[in-house]
């Protein structure tokens, strides 16, 4: 007997009842679920935003034992220390890397984050 596991990236929703989470994703392959460290992606990790309609792609990691999970997101920044404005924020495109949840902290100290803000596609 083997055991057979679809090992395609895919993303999770939490049920709207779970405040925290409300309009974010995390992501899994297999059995795993996948979070975004701040060595990989630099500091405040929830201005980032992952839109639906974007392929997740897997990578071989280079300073990992295990695979990583790469995508196209948004980036988005305040460009002064304003706590409100009249406008949204900027957004630029960039590259997020995720690793196995039971991978991180082994690099460097900083933020992790597992629920990504999430939109929906173009």
């Amino acid at each position: 007997m083997a055991l057979e596991l679809a090992l395609s990236p895919r993303r999770i929703f939490a049920h709207p009842k779970v405040i925290p989470d409300q309009g974010r994703t995390a992501l899994m392959r297999g059995p795993l679920v996948y979070c975004l460290e701040e060595v990989d992606n630099g500091p405040d990790l929830n201005s980032l935003v992952l839109t639906d309609d974007v392929a997740i792609e897997v990578h071989a990691s280079k300073d990992l034992p295990t695979n990583t999970l790469v995508a196209s997101a948004i980036r988005e920044h305040w460009p002064d220390e304003a706590l409100y404005r009249a406008i949204p924020p900027l957004r630029k495109e960039t590259l997020i890397r995720a690793v196995p949840y039971y991978a991180w902290d082994n690099r460097a100290r900083g933020a992790m984050l597992t629920w990504i803000r999430r939109e929906t596609g173009k």
